[in-house]
């Protein structure tokens, strides 16, 4: 987890059958509410840009695909589920966030 400016995206890895989720947290890790009804985005709630890739739009545009809503303090979060050999051999980065400009 860590801090980040807004807005940003991030690019989910493709991670096959596996469960991803992407969560905006506050500084004690915990889901803030926003008023936006929007808390995670994951392998079952998100839609890929037309070149196949999941990105995560945090903050910015909330019209925008994949959008999670961000606040004061705000961090990111990443979870894989049944991780993949690469992550249990720490040959694996966490996906970059991009500002958006």
């Amino acid at each position: 987890m860590f801090a980040l400016p807004s807005p940003v995206t991030v690019s989910l890895p493709d991670t096959g059958s596996r469960h991803c989720s992407q969560l905006v947290i506050n500084q004690e890790g915990y889901v803030v509410e926003t008023g936006w009804d929007r808390y995670v985005r994951n392998s079952l709630n998100t839609v890929a840009d037309t070149d196949g890739v999941v990105r995560v739009h945090l903050g910015g545009d909330p019209d925008a695909p994949n959008h999670l809503p961000v606040f004061g303090g705000w961090m990111n979060s990443f979870r894989m589920y049944l991780p993949l050999a690469e992550i249990l051999e720490g040959r694996w980065d966490s996906p970059a966030c991009v500002p958006v400009r």
